[in-house]
């Protein structure tokens, strides 16, 4: 902007325009009072300060929306086949979260997204890839623990329905599986993953100890559940206690389809 310098200032000058306006800005050291110069507006601080705070604001409201709206944890589900599986649920029993609490658990999670799935196509789901994987094989039984750590309303979701959701979707067509449903709380969840643990494998590592064997994290984190059983020669239902539900599934015949062949659901509590 050019106009004639009238007054210098704190290393600046003022000048008034061609058109009666006065501003203020640098100015040549050179120009002498009078003089027709050229000045360089200072930087609008201030609309830069009201553009920062408008951003900020909006943030903060962004932030708040979203807590709102976005669901929050009602309950978390812990899968354990060889990978060892935690879904976080909302109170419509979608799952919100995911994580692999073991290396085969992160295989099997990495090319997927459940979130905003109901938790019972999530179960069939990670049991189909599981079979796919070869975790789960034909001609063999199987033991599925799922446990659950509700931060609301035991009811909504209990160990029966979780071990009925495992035993329909289970995709071995010869063989059977024995299912352990177990409900347990958010501390058991805490120190599970301070232990680098699920919450079903953590139950039971430390009822192992309990009977005297010398168990450490790592010995239990990636093994097989029948493996566990048949090298302390004790069964995953007899070691978790009676906090919770244990569903047998069983057939053995050879090319019946999944629509004809007869099932045998026993639904129990576990034994102590």
């Amino acid at each position: 902007m050019r106009g004639l310098l009238l007054k210098r200032k704190n290393g600046g000058g003022i000048i008034i325009t061609h058109d009666g306006l006065f501003c203020r800005g640098a100015v040549d050291e050179q120009k002498a009072l009078g003089d027709e110069v050229t000045v360089e507006p200072p930087p609008r601080r201030r609309l830069l300060w009201w553009l920062t705070a408008a951003a900020l604001g909006l943030f903060c409201l962004g932030i708040g929306i979203y807590r709102i709206f976005l669901p929050g944890v009602w309950a978390y589900v812990t899968l354990d086949i060889g990978p060892s599986i935690e879904l976080a649920l909302d109170s419509q029993l979608r799952v919100t979260g995911q994580r692999g609490l073991n290396e085969a658990g992160n295989r099997l999670l990495s090319p997927l997204d459940l979130r905003g799935r109901p938790i019972d196509i999530c179960v069939g789901y990670l049991l189909e890839q599981a079979y796919a994987a070869g975790y789960l094989c034909e001609g063999e039984s199987s033991v599925v623990l799922v446990t659950v750590a509700p931060r609301h309303d035991r009811e909504k979701i209990g160990t029966e329905a979780l071990a009925g959701y495992v035993a329909e979707s289970f995709p071995v067509r010869q063989g059977g599986v024995e299912i352990v449903a177990i409900s347990t709380d958010l501390e058991t969840r805490r120190r599970a993953l301070g232990s680098g643990l699920s919450m079903g494998r953590y139950l039971l590592q430390q009822a192992l100890k309990r009977c005297g064997h010398t168990v450490s994290a790592d010995s239990v984190r990636e093994a097989p559940l029948r493996q566990i059983e048949e090298g302390h020669g004790m069964t995953v239902a007899a070691l978790v206690g009676n906090n919770g539900s244990v569903l047998i599934r069983a057939w053995d015949t050879p090319g019946i389809g999944p629509a004809d062949r007869a099932q045998a659901l026993l639904a129990a509590p576990v034994p102590e």
